[in-house]
């Protein structure tokens, strides 16, 4: 029978003038309803080519997912979508990458070069434009926060509670104080010191570890009180005076009652006091005293500086003849003044004890004593 076959669909179409009827017409018949049922499936058609498509409305899927694309390709919106056909749609405004969820609320997934922290509740700002960023390092187990490439940032919070490296440790929480007035700027000392020293802050918020600064006493050890930690509290004491005595009528320096002492700025109390000794008696006890010789006699003690430029104190023991040899004492703590010249002054002062008779019928006393130099 004179027939040909399709390549694509395989119809057997007669061929004309050849093939007899009625054959002919019922080949015809099967070739045409062959065609009026090609889907273009395999057998049935050739594939449609993109350049045969023209899609000029939503294409539906029917529920099925769209396999074994390389990408996905969005024309970029002005705005981002707000119709109602666009709950739970994928897309591009103005150059970011957009979800809208069932609400049709439109999150913006993308901020530039970068994700959009701030849609997902993470940190926000304006990244892109300052080339900040926030990041963690595994090999030392620490997050950095960055201003720019190699330049970390500052960071404002309000309290700060720092861990122990535990399971289950403690923390130290750092407070701004609830009563601040303003704020001011809090800087830690350049390096740690080479022993223990006090901590105190200046009037630029700048943490010394220096001398100076308030001293909880309770913590030093009775055995630690040595005089070279009385030097470093800003506290002297002198050695003991022994048995000094003067009839001369000038000015004269007592023995050993002269004391230094470096100061910071705060009052200086001097006073005198026993060296500790276990003398007794009315000529051994520790304390000043003064005799006279046939006549009424004065003696006198001050507190002055170096040179005696400067007195700070002044008392008077006054005696009188009525017996042989008379005399009065007075204990140490007599003598005693605060200097409040110092407040203020900082640098190296020295103290000293000096006593003075009216004539040379008198007899000035100065035993067992020590003078006293201490900040207050």
């Amino acid at each position: 029978m004179p027939t040909t076959t399709t390549p694509n669909m395989s119809l057997i179409l007669p061929t004309p003038t050849l093939e007899a009827g009625p054959l002919y017409a019922t080949e015809l018949n099967t070739a045409f309803t062959s065609v009026d049922s090609h889907d273009h499936t395999t057998g049935k058609g050739i594939k449609v080519p993109s350049a045969g498509i023209n899609i000029n409305a939503d294409l539906s899927f029917n529920n099925k997912n769209a396999t074994s694309l390389m990408s996905s390709r969005y024309q970029d919106q002005v705005t981002p979508l707000v119709g109602i056909s666009d709950l739970g749609c994928l897309y591009i405004a103005g150059g970011n990458l957009y979800y809208n969820n069932g609400i049709g609320q439109a999150i913006q997934i993308t901020a530039g070069a970068a994700l959009n922290a701030s849609s997902i509740g993470g940190i926000g700002g304006d990244y892109i434009t300052s080339g900040a960023s926030e990041y963690y390092t595994n090999a030392v187990e620490t997050f950095f926060f960055t201003q720019a490439a190699n330049t970390v940032a500052f960071l404002a919070s309000g309290d700060i509670s720092i861990y122990q490296s535990l399971l289950t440790g403690y923390a130290v929480t750092l407070k701004p104080s609830v009563s601040m007035a303003a704020s001011f700027d809090l800087y830690l000392p350049p390096a740690a010191p080479a022993t223990t020293r006090v901590v105190s802050m200046d009037s630029t918020g700048h943490l010394l570890t220096g001398v100076s600064g308030a001293i909880v006493t309770a913590d030093i050890g009775d055995s630690q009180v040595t005089d070279a930690k009385r030097a470093a509290l800003n506290y002297q004491i002198s050695s003991s005076c022994g048995t000094f005595s003067d009839s001369s009528a000038g000015w004269v320096d007592v023995t050993n009652l002269t004391v230094t002492i470096t100061t910071v700025g705060r009052p200086v109390m001097l006073l005198c006091q026993s060296d500790g000794t276990s003398n007794s008696g009315t000529s051994t006890s520790a304390g000043f005293g003064s005799a006279v010789t046939g006549s009424s006699s004065e003696s006198f003690i001050r507190i002055v500086d170096n040179t005696a430029a400067t007195v700070y104190s002044e008392q008077r023991i006054q005696c009188d003849a009525s017996a042989a040899s008379p005399a009065i004492w007075v204990p140490p703590s007599s003598v005693s003044v605060v200097d409040f010249s110092a407040v203020g002054v900082s640098g190296s002062k020295t103290y000293k004890v000096q006593v003075a008779s009216n004539n040379v019928s008198t007899t000035v006393y100065a035993y067992y004593m020590k003078l006293v130099a201490y900040e207050v």
